[in-house]
Protein backbone atom coordinates (compact mmCIF):
# COMPACT_ATOMS: atom_id res chain seq x y z
CA UNK A 1 0.00 0.00 0.00
CA UNK A 2 1.61 3.15 -1.23
CA UNK A 3 1.53 6.18 1.47
CA UNK A 4 -1.84 7.87 -0.78
CA UNK A 5 -3.75 4.63 0.36
CA UNK A 6 -3.96 3.88 -3.92
CA UNK A 7 -6.19 6.44 -4.24
CA UNK A 8 -5.87 7.85 -7.69
CA UNK A 9 -5.44 11.48 -6.51
CA UNK A 10 -4.85 13.08 -3.49
CA UNK A 11 -4.36 16.90 -2.74
CA UNK A 12 -2.47 17.44 0.80
CA UNK A 13 -3.50 20.96 1.82
CA UNK A 14 -0.59 22.25 5.17
CA UNK A 15 -2.56 23.97 8.37
CA UNK A 16 -1.26 26.95 7.12
CA UNK A 17 -2.61 27.36 3.86
CA UNK A 18 -6.29 26.07 5.47
CA UNK A 19 -5.56 29.42 7.92
CA UNK A 20 -5.10 31.41 5.05
CA UNK A 21 -8.35 30.19 3.43
CA UNK A 22 -10.06 30.64 6.86
CA UNK A 23 -8.62 34.44 6.97
CA UNK A 24 -9.85 35.07 3.70
CA UNK A 25 -12.98 33.64 3.96
CA UNK A 26 -13.68 35.59 7.41
CA UNK A 27 -12.69 39.17 5.83
CA UNK A 28 -14.90 38.91 3.03
CA UNK A 29 -17.72 37.43 4.20
CA UNK A 30 -17.50 39.85 7.61
CA UNK A 31 -21.65 40.83 7.65
CA UNK A 32 -22.17 37.48 8.10
CA UNK A 33 -20.60 37.29 11.54
CA UNK A 34 -22.70 39.89 13.01
CA UNK A 35 -25.50 39.53 15.48
CA UNK A 36 -27.35 42.38 16.32
CA UNK A 37 -30.48 42.29 19.49
CA UNK A 38 -32.55 45.65 19.56
CA UNK A 39 -35.48 45.31 22.03
CA UNK A 40 -38.14 47.90 23.58
CA UNK A 41 -39.46 46.93 27.01
CA UNK A 42 -42.98 49.44 28.16
CA UNK A 43 -43.93 49.05 31.84
CA UNK A 44 -47.20 51.39 31.45
CA UNK A 45 -48.13 50.77 35.28
CA UNK A 46 -45.02 52.84 35.71
CA UNK A 47 -44.32 54.65 32.84
CA UNK A 48 -40.91 53.53 32.64
CA UNK A 49 -39.45 52.77 28.71
CA UNK A 50 -36.28 50.97 28.29
CA UNK A 51 -34.28 50.25 25.20
CA UNK A 52 -31.46 47.64 24.90
CA UNK A 53 -29.49 47.48 21.39
CA UNK A 54 -26.72 44.85 21.94
CA UNK A 55 -24.76 43.21 18.73
CA UNK A 56 -22.19 40.27 18.80
CA UNK A 57 -19.34 39.66 15.99
CA UNK A 58 -17.28 37.28 15.63
CA UNK A 59 -13.79 37.55 13.76
CA UNK A 60 -9.73 36.12 13.68
CA UNK A 61 -9.95 32.58 12.81
CA UNK A 62 -7.75 30.41 14.20
CA UNK A 63 -7.80 26.60 12.47
CA UNK A 64 -6.58 23.80 13.86
CA UNK A 65 -6.26 20.43 12.55
CA UNK A 66 -7.40 17.27 14.74
CA UNK A 67 -6.64 13.67 13.59
CA UNK A 68 -8.10 11.51 11.72
CA UNK A 69 -11.30 13.96 10.86
CA UNK A 70 -12.19 16.78 12.44
CA UNK A 71 -11.24 20.45 12.81
CA UNK A 72 -11.19 22.99 15.42
CA UNK A 73 -12.29 26.47 14.71
CA UNK A 74 -11.25 29.23 17.14
CA UNK A 75 -13.30 32.89 16.93
CA UNK A 76 -12.92 36.22 19.39
CA UNK A 77 -15.93 37.10 20.33
CA UNK A 78 -16.76 40.76 20.90
CA UNK A 79 -20.11 42.24 22.15
CA UNK A 80 -21.47 45.20 23.04
CA UNK A 81 -24.75 46.57 24.45
CA UNK A 82 -26.53 49.88 25.57
CA UNK A 83 -29.11 50.23 28.16
CA UNK A 84 -31.33 53.27 27.97
CA UNK A 85 -34.30 53.92 30.60
CA UNK A 86 -36.58 56.74 30.33
CA UNK A 87 -39.04 57.54 33.12
CA UNK A 88 -42.05 59.88 32.35
CA UNK A 89 -43.15 62.44 34.31
CA UNK A 90 -46.54 61.52 37.03
CA UNK A 91 -49.60 63.85 36.02
CA UNK A 92 -49.38 67.18 38.16
CA UNK A 93 -45.80 66.40 39.54
CA UNK A 94 -42.32 67.51 38.27
CA UNK A 95 -40.56 65.61 35.60
CA UNK A 96 -37.95 63.11 37.32
CA UNK A 97 -33.84 62.33 36.64
CA UNK A 98 -33.14 60.36 34.06
CA UNK A 99 -30.67 57.17 34.96
CA UNK A 100 -27.82 56.92 33.15
CA UNK A 101 -27.37 55.01 29.90
CA UNK A 102 -25.54 51.61 30.50
CA UNK A 103 -22.64 50.50 28.25
CA UNK A 104 -21.06 47.63 28.58
CA UNK A 105 -18.45 45.72 26.16
CA UNK A 106 -17.75 42.31 26.08
CA UNK A 107 -14.96 39.76 25.12
CA UNK A 108 -13.93 36.69 24.78
CA UNK A 109 -13.61 33.60 22.44
CA UNK A 110 -15.75 30.43 21.32
CA UNK A 111 -13.87 27.10 19.95
CA UNK A 112 -15.67 24.60 18.10
CA UNK A 113 -15.17 21.67 16.70
CA UNK A 114 -16.61 20.12 13.44
CA UNK A 115 -16.03 17.97 10.21
CA UNK A 116 -16.03 17.96 6.88
CA UNK A 117 -18.51 17.87 3.87
CA UNK A 118 -18.18 18.06 0.10
CA UNK A 119 -20.75 20.30 -1.29
CA UNK A 120 -21.59 19.63 -5.63
CA UNK A 121 -21.20 22.29 -8.13
CA UNK A 122 -21.71 20.67 -11.18
CA UNK A 123 -19.31 17.61 -11.44
CA UNK A 124 -17.01 19.04 -8.75
CA UNK A 125 -16.73 19.13 -5.57
CA UNK A 126 -15.66 21.70 -3.00
CA UNK A 127 -14.42 20.68 0.81
CA UNK A 128 -16.44 22.95 3.10
CA UNK A 129 -16.20 23.10 7.11
CA UNK A 130 -19.75 22.09 7.88
CA UNK A 131 -20.50 24.53 10.79
CA UNK A 132 -24.48 23.67 10.65
CA UNK A 133 -23.56 20.39 13.13
CA UNK A 134 -21.02 22.12 15.13
CA UNK A 135 -20.11 21.43 18.55
CA UNK A 136 -18.90 23.90 21.43
CA UNK A 137 -15.92 22.68 23.07
CA UNK A 138 -15.14 25.92 24.64
CA UNK A 139 -16.61 29.78 25.54
CA UNK A 140 -15.46 32.26 27.91
CA UNK A 141 -16.32 35.67 27.83
CA UNK A 142 -15.21 38.67 30.26
CA UNK A 143 -16.05 42.46 30.55
CA UNK A 144 -13.70 44.49 28.52
CA UNK A 145 -14.63 48.26 29.68
CA UNK A 146 -13.23 49.12 33.33
CA UNK A 147 -15.57 50.96 34.49
CA UNK A 148 -18.54 48.63 35.00
CA UNK A 149 -18.61 46.12 37.66
CA UNK A 150 -21.32 43.25 37.19
CA UNK A 151 -22.30 40.18 39.68
CA UNK A 152 -21.74 37.41 38.50
CA UNK A 153 -25.21 35.55 38.16
CA UNK A 154 -25.75 39.15 35.57
CA UNK A 155 -22.23 38.18 33.63
CA UNK A 156 -23.77 34.71 33.51
CA UNK A 157 -27.06 35.82 31.88
CA UNK A 158 -25.20 38.32 29.39
CA UNK A 159 -22.55 35.19 28.70
CA UNK A 160 -25.46 32.67 28.04
CA UNK A 161 -26.76 35.57 25.92
CA UNK A 162 -23.88 36.16 24.16
CA UNK A 163 -22.98 32.09 23.92
CA UNK A 164 -26.20 31.52 21.97
CA UNK A 165 -26.00 34.71 19.80
CA UNK A 166 -22.38 33.24 18.28
CA UNK A 167 -23.72 29.76 18.27
CA UNK A 168 -27.06 31.60 15.74
CA UNK A 169 -24.42 33.33 13.52
CA UNK A 170 -22.23 30.51 12.78
CA UNK A 171 -24.82 27.75 12.08
CA UNK A 172 -27.53 29.59 10.83
CA UNK A 173 -25.41 32.86 9.08
CA UNK A 174 -22.66 31.21 7.70
CA UNK A 175 -23.08 27.85 8.11
CA UNK A 176 -20.48 26.59 5.75
CA UNK A 177 -16.78 27.56 5.11
CA UNK A 178 -14.75 26.61 1.95
CA UNK A 179 -11.34 25.34 2.91
CA UNK A 180 -10.68 23.87 -0.61
CA UNK A 181 -10.77 24.95 -4.35
CA UNK A 182 -13.38 22.52 -6.56
CA UNK A 183 -12.11 19.08 -7.77
CA UNK A 184 -12.75 17.08 -10.48
CA UNK A 185 -12.02 14.80 -13.27
CA UNK A 186 -9.25 17.25 -14.01
CA UNK A 187 -6.14 15.66 -12.63
CA UNK A 188 -3.16 18.71 -13.08
CA UNK A 189 -0.35 17.15 -15.73
CA UNK A 190 -2.64 14.44 -16.88
CA UNK A 191 -5.72 16.91 -18.17
CA UNK A 192 -9.38 14.96 -17.95
CA UNK A 193 -9.58 11.54 -16.92
CA UNK A 194 -13.31 11.08 -18.00
CA UNK A 195 -14.35 9.03 -14.82
CA UNK A 196 -16.35 9.19 -11.87
CA UNK A 197 -14.72 10.43 -9.18
CA UNK A 198 -15.63 9.41 -5.25
CA UNK A 199 -14.69 12.03 -2.81
CA UNK A 200 -12.74 11.73 0.90
CA UNK A 201 -10.93 13.25 3.14
CA UNK A 202 -8.93 12.85 5.82
CA UNK A 203 -6.32 14.62 8.26
CA UNK A 204 -2.24 13.70 8.43
CA UNK A 205 0.45 14.93 10.59
CA UNK A 206 4.70 14.71 11.05
CA UNK A 207 5.50 15.46 14.51
CA UNK A 208 3.76 18.80 14.74
CA UNK A 209 3.28 19.36 11.02
CA UNK A 210 -0.56 18.53 9.86
CA UNK A 211 -2.22 18.26 6.63
CA UNK A 212 -5.56 18.15 5.20
CA UNK A 213 -5.48 15.22 2.89
CA UNK A 214 -8.53 15.51 -0.53
CA UNK A 215 -8.51 11.70 -1.38
CA UNK A 216 -10.06 11.30 -4.89
CA UNK A 217 -11.13 7.63 -6.10
CA UNK A 218 -11.18 8.19 -9.70
CA UNK A 219 -10.67 4.45 -10.99
CA UNK A 220 -12.95 2.36 -8.98
CA UNK A 221 -9.66 1.14 -7.39
CA UNK A 222 -9.21 -0.36 -4.14
CA UNK A 223 -8.65 1.93 -1.33
CA UNK A 224 -7.28 2.22 1.89
CA UNK A 225 -8.38 5.74 3.90
CA UNK A 226 -6.49 4.42 6.66
CA UNK A 227 -3.13 3.78 5.12
CA UNK A 228 -2.89 7.82 3.99
CA UNK A 229 -0.22 9.37 5.22
CA UNK A 230 1.57 12.78 5.50
CA UNK A 231 3.84 13.04 2.63
CA UNK A 232 4.88 16.74 1.85
CA UNK A 233 8.49 17.75 1.29
CA UNK A 234 8.19 21.44 3.01
CA UNK A 235 5.69 22.60 5.58
CA UNK A 236 4.45 25.49 3.21
CA UNK A 237 3.47 22.98 0.48
CA UNK A 238 0.44 22.03 -0.99
CA UNK A 239 1.32 18.47 -2.60
CA UNK A 240 -0.56 17.07 -5.78
CA UNK A 241 -0.12 12.95 -6.01
CA UNK A 242 -1.26 11.10 -8.73
CA UNK A 243 -1.07 6.94 -8.87
CA UNK A 244 1.25 5.25 -10.50
CA UNK A 245 -1.84 3.37 -12.00
CA UNK A 246 -3.68 6.87 -12.77
CA UNK A 247 -0.61 7.37 -14.88
CA UNK A 248 -0.20 4.49 -16.92
CA UNK A 249 -4.08 4.57 -17.49
CA UNK A 250 -3.76 7.81 -19.07
CA UNK A 251 -0.84 6.49 -20.94
CA UNK A 252 -2.77 4.29 -22.40
CA UNK A 253 -5.41 6.96 -23.56
CA UNK A 254 -2.69 8.91 -25.22
CA UNK A 255 -1.67 6.12 -27.13
CA UNK A 256 -4.55 5.85 -28.52
CA UNK A 257 -5.49 9.57 -29.46
CA UNK A 258 -1.84 9.74 -30.72
CA UNK A 259 -2.38 7.08 -33.37
CA UNK A 260 -2.88 9.45 -36.58
CA UNK A 261 -2.16 12.54 -34.71
CA UNK A 262 -0.60 15.44 -36.88
CA UNK A 263 1.53 18.09 -36.59
CA UNK A 264 1.57 20.73 -39.45
CA UNK A 265 5.12 21.65 -39.72
CA UNK A 266 6.65 23.65 -42.59
CA UNK A 267 10.29 25.22 -43.54
CA UNK A 268 12.26 26.36 -46.68
CA UNK A 269 9.29 25.81 -48.75
CA UNK A 270 9.12 21.65 -47.36
CA UNK A 271 5.55 21.65 -45.91
CA UNK A 272 4.36 18.28 -44.32
CA UNK A 273 1.90 16.59 -41.99
CA UNK A 274 3.64 13.97 -39.54
CA UNK A 275 2.00 12.30 -37.70
CA UNK A 276 2.27 9.38 -34.90
CA UNK A 277 2.06 5.69 -34.67
CA UNK A 278 2.47 2.97 -32.89
CA UNK A 279 2.83 4.93 -29.29
CA UNK A 280 3.89 2.69 -26.46
CA UNK A 281 4.61 4.81 -23.37
CA UNK A 282 4.93 3.24 -19.70
CA UNK A 283 5.72 5.00 -16.49
CA UNK A 284 9.19 3.95 -14.29
CA UNK A 285 10.14 6.35 -11.92
CA UNK A 286 11.40 9.04 -11.97
CA UNK A 287 10.92 8.57 -15.52
CA UNK A 288 8.22 8.44 -18.38
CA UNK A 289 9.31 5.60 -20.48
CA UNK A 290 8.95 6.10 -24.83
CA UNK A 291 8.90 2.48 -25.28
CA UNK A 292 8.34 3.11 -29.00
CA UNK A 293 6.99 5.97 -31.07
CA UNK A 294 7.36 6.24 -34.77
CA UNK A 295 6.37 9.68 -37.13
CA UNK A 296 5.19 9.34 -40.68
CA UNK A 297 4.93 11.79 -42.91
CA UNK A 298 1.12 11.69 -44.32
CA UNK A 299 1.80 14.37 -47.54
CA UNK A 300 4.98 12.06 -48.20
CA UNK A 301 3.12 9.28 -48.35
CA UNK A 302 0.48 11.04 -50.82
CA UNK A 303 3.40 11.51 -52.79
CA UNK A 304 4.19 8.36 -52.99
CA UNK A 305 0.64 7.08 -53.82
CA UNK A 306 0.92 9.94 -56.98
CA UNK A 307 4.32 8.48 -58.16
CA UNK A 308 2.70 5.01 -58.60
CA UNK A 309 -0.74 5.76 -59.58
CA UNK A 310 0.86 8.60 -62.93
CA UNK A 311 3.93 7.61 -63.30
CA UNK A 312 4.35 3.60 -62.78
CA UNK A 313 0.67 3.56 -64.53
CA UNK A 314 1.91 5.76 -68.08
CA UNK A 315 5.28 3.84 -68.22
CA UNK A 316 4.24 0.71 -67.37
CA UNK A 317 0.72 -0.13 -67.67
CA UNK A 318 0.80 -4.05 -66.24
CA UNK A 319 2.88 -2.68 -63.35
CA UNK A 320 5.09 -5.22 -63.56
CA UNK A 321 9.32 -3.73 -63.45
CA UNK A 322 7.48 -0.21 -62.03
CA UNK A 323 6.55 -1.52 -59.05
CA UNK A 324 10.28 -3.09 -58.26
CA UNK A 325 11.82 -0.47 -59.43
CA UNK A 326 9.33 1.98 -57.03
CA UNK A 327 9.69 -0.68 -54.27
CA UNK A 328 13.81 -0.22 -54.54
CA UNK A 329 13.11 3.72 -54.10
CA UNK A 330 10.81 3.51 -51.40
CA UNK A 331 13.11 1.84 -49.40
CA UNK A 332 16.10 4.12 -50.36
CA UNK A 333 14.23 7.33 -48.92
CA UNK A 334 11.67 5.19 -46.76
CA UNK A 335 9.04 7.54 -47.00
CA UNK A 336 6.93 5.25 -45.17
CA UNK A 337 8.65 6.64 -41.60
CA UNK A 338 10.63 9.68 -40.92
CA UNK A 339 12.09 7.93 -37.77
CA UNK A 340 11.29 6.23 -34.73
CA UNK A 341 12.22 7.06 -31.06
CA UNK A 342 12.76 5.26 -27.66
CA UNK A 343 14.27 5.27 -24.28
CA UNK A 344 13.57 7.61 -21.38
CA UNK A 345 12.70 11.06 -20.46
CA UNK A 346 12.66 12.41 -17.10
CA UNK A 347 10.27 15.49 -16.26
CA UNK A 348 10.89 18.23 -13.89
CA UNK A 349 10.36 22.07 -12.61
CA UNK A 350 12.33 24.70 -13.59
CA UNK A 351 10.93 28.44 -12.34
CA UNK A 352 7.12 26.92 -12.04
CA UNK A 353 7.17 25.39 -15.72
CA UNK A 354 7.30 21.74 -17.05
CA UNK A 355 10.81 20.39 -18.53
CA UNK A 356 12.12 17.36 -19.88
CA UNK A 357 15.35 15.89 -19.41
CA UNK A 358 15.51 14.18 -22.88
CA UNK A 359 19.31 12.61 -23.43
CA UNK A 360 18.19 8.97 -22.67
CA UNK A 361 15.89 9.02 -25.59
CA UNK A 362 17.47 7.30 -28.71
CA UNK A 363 16.34 8.34 -32.16
CA UNK A 364 16.37 6.58 -35.71
CA UNK A 365 15.95 8.89 -38.29
CA UNK A 366 15.29 7.44 -41.55
CA UNK A 367 14.42 10.38 -43.45
CA UNK A 368 17.03 13.68 -44.23
CA UNK A 369 14.21 15.71 -43.71
CA UNK A 370 12.82 15.37 -40.87
CA UNK A 371 15.06 17.56 -38.89
CA UNK A 372 14.50 19.90 -42.19
CA UNK A 373 10.50 19.60 -41.56
CA UNK A 374 10.28 20.29 -38.11
CA UNK A 375 12.99 22.80 -38.30
CA UNK A 376 11.24 26.46 -38.23
CA UNK A 377 7.58 25.21 -37.43
CA UNK A 378 5.16 27.91 -37.24
CA UNK A 379 1.56 26.03 -36.76
CA UNK A 380 0.14 26.05 -33.34
CA UNK A 381 0.73 22.51 -32.02
CA UNK A 382 -2.22 21.87 -29.36
CA UNK A 383 -1.22 20.73 -26.67
CA UNK A 384 -2.94 18.76 -23.29
CA UNK A 385 -1.84 16.54 -20.50
CA UNK A 386 1.23 14.45 -21.07
CA UNK A 387 1.43 15.18 -24.63
CA UNK A 388 3.40 18.34 -23.99
CA UNK A 389 5.83 16.37 -22.48
CA UNK A 390 6.28 13.53 -25.58
CA UNK A 391 6.24 16.87 -28.22
CA UNK A 392 8.43 18.40 -26.09
CA UNK A 393 11.27 15.29 -26.29
CA UNK A 394 10.41 15.19 -30.14
CA UNK A 395 11.31 18.62 -29.95
CA UNK A 396 14.81 18.29 -27.68
CA UNK A 397 16.14 14.99 -29.39
CA UNK A 398 15.66 16.83 -33.10
CA UNK A 399 17.84 19.70 -31.35
CA UNK A 400 14.25 21.76 -32.85
CA UNK A 401 14.06 25.06 -30.82
CA UNK A 402 10.98 25.92 -32.51
CA UNK A 403 8.81 22.95 -31.71
CA UNK A 404 10.44 23.12 -28.07
CA UNK A 405 9.73 26.82 -27.41
CA UNK A 406 5.43 25.90 -28.52
CA UNK A 407 5.65 23.65 -25.78
CA UNK A 408 7.58 25.50 -23.36
CA UNK A 409 4.98 28.27 -24.19
CA UNK A 410 1.66 26.58 -23.81
CA UNK A 411 2.13 24.09 -22.00
CA UNK A 412 1.19 23.08 -18.43
CA UNK A 413 2.31 26.01 -15.90
CA UNK A 414 -0.49 26.62 -12.89
CA UNK A 415 -0.76 23.19 -10.63
CA UNK A 416 -3.91 24.46 -9.44
CA UNK A 417 -5.68 27.81 -10.94
CA UNK A 418 -9.23 27.85 -9.18
CA UNK A 419 -11.77 30.28 -7.28
CA UNK A 420 -11.56 29.75 -3.59
CA UNK A 421 -15.75 30.32 -2.98
CA UNK A 422 -17.15 33.22 -0.88
CA UNK A 423 -13.85 35.03 -0.91
CA UNK A 424 -13.57 36.75 -4.30
CA UNK A 425 -9.94 35.19 -4.80
CA UNK A 426 -8.35 32.72 -6.86
CA UNK A 427 -6.08 30.14 -5.56
CA UNK A 428 -3.01 29.14 -7.44
CA UNK A 429 -0.44 26.57 -6.84
CA UNK A 430 2.63 26.97 -8.94
CA UNK A 431 4.95 23.73 -9.39
CA UNK A 432 8.23 23.68 -7.35
CA UNK A 433 9.34 20.28 -7.53
CA UNK A 434 8.32 16.80 -9.18
CA UNK A 435 8.72 13.74 -6.76
CA UNK A 436 8.24 10.24 -6.75
CA UNK A 437 7.07 9.32 -3.66
CA UNK A 438 5.70 5.07 -2.63
CA UNK A 439 3.26 4.23 -5.47
CA UNK A 440 2.91 8.05 -6.87
CA UNK A 441 4.19 11.10 -9.00
CA UNK A 442 4.39 14.32 -6.41
CA UNK A 443 3.86 17.67 -7.91
CA UNK A 444 5.23 19.90 -4.72
CA UNK A 445 3.68 23.63 -5.00
CA UNK A 446 3.84 26.87 -3.91
CA UNK A 447 0.58 28.49 -2.85
CA UNK A 448 -0.73 31.93 -3.75
CA UNK A 449 -3.78 34.01 -3.46
CA UNK A 450 -5.14 36.73 -5.93
CA UNK A 451 -7.97 38.72 -6.73
CA UNK A 452 -10.70 37.23 -9.00
CA UNK A 453 -11.03 38.92 -12.28
CA UNK A 454 -14.58 40.31 -12.39
CA UNK A 455 -16.88 38.90 -15.21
Amino acid sequence: MSINGNFGLMVQIPEAVLQTFADAFVRQQASQFVFTLNRQLQLPGFDVSMASLFGVQLHSPRLTLVTPDEIDLSLQVVASGALQTRIAALPNGPAPSQPPEIDIALVGDITIRVRGVYIANGDKRSLYLDLRALDVTSFALGIDNQNISLPQPALDVLSAVVRRAAIAILVNRVGLIPISWSLGTTIPFLGNIGLQVNFYYKIVHSGSNRALALCLQVMGEAVDLNAVQYALAMPTDVGVFVDLAVIQFALRKLEHSLEGYPVKPGSGGIVGDLIFHDAHFSVQPPYFVIDEIKVQSRTLQKVEEVVERVICTALDPCNSWCRKVFETVIKWVQLDQLFHASGKARPYILNGQLRVEASDVDIDPSFPFAVLIFTGAEALIPLGGTIALILMVIGKILADKTVTGIVDQQSWGLVIDQPLEGTGLRVHAEAREIDWPSGCLALMSSVSLSRAAVT
